[in-house]
């Protein structure tokens, strides 16, 4: 289901380009990192928007950037799973800058689609990341800003990171995943 697509017009933005963070929630996911880097970069009067999938931020996070409607958009956790598939395609990066990840799925499905992922180098997220990623400490908000700003101006090499999460997401597929969980039954076992 993630993979590369061809990019669309996103409905949300109206074919602006955007930054996305899937899963979001208040405390370990830390989105209100993202919205306040955001927030910083709005200043500069940015191409892209903002697009967080998140299904039931609460009242006073969504009154806080109100302001904002025409740049930032709250998506429902709902969405069906071909239209996560291409928003993450659609995204110019994903921002994930979690405190801590059993795993970090998102990333993950970021990285298959084709679409540089900014995250944290903590927990499991730097073995999903590899040298994929972009890392940048949770708490650094004028980092995740200048990222923000380095993407908008194109002074990364996108297609570069394109090509390195690809092939980074390539090395986590569900078959080697359940040969892992059989290793360990016959580890445990004896076998």
């Amino acid at each position: 289901l993630f993979k590369p697509r061809p990019r669309s017009n996103c409905e949300f933005t109206d074919g602006r380009p955007f930054f996305l963070s899937v899963s979001c929630d208040i405390g370990r996911k830390n989105t209100i990192a993202v919205l306040e880097a955001y927030k910083m970069l709005i200043k500069q009067n940015p191409e892209h928007d903002l697009i967080l999938v998140w299904g039931n931020p609460p009242e006073n996070i969504k009154n806080q950037y109100s302001n904002y409607k025409r740049k930032i958009h709250f998506l429902d956790r709902k969405l069906d799973n071909e239209r996560l598939a291409q928003l993450y395609s659609d995204a110019t990066a994903t921002f994930f800058p979690s405190r801590y990840e059993g795993f970090g799925l998102p990333i993950l499905e970021s990285m298959a689609s084709g679409t540089p992922v900014v995250t944290c180098n903590n927990s499991s997220l730097p073995e999903v990341g590899g040298d994929a990623a972009i890392y940048v400490d949770p708490d650094d908000v004028d980092g995740m800003c200048k990222l923000m700003e380095q993407f908008e101006n194109k002074s990364v090499d996108i297609e570069v990171l394109q090509q390195r999460s690809v092939e980074q997401a390539a090395k986590f597929t569900w078959a080697n995943c359940a040969g892992k969980t059989i290793n360990v039954y016959r580890l445990c076992l004896g076998e």
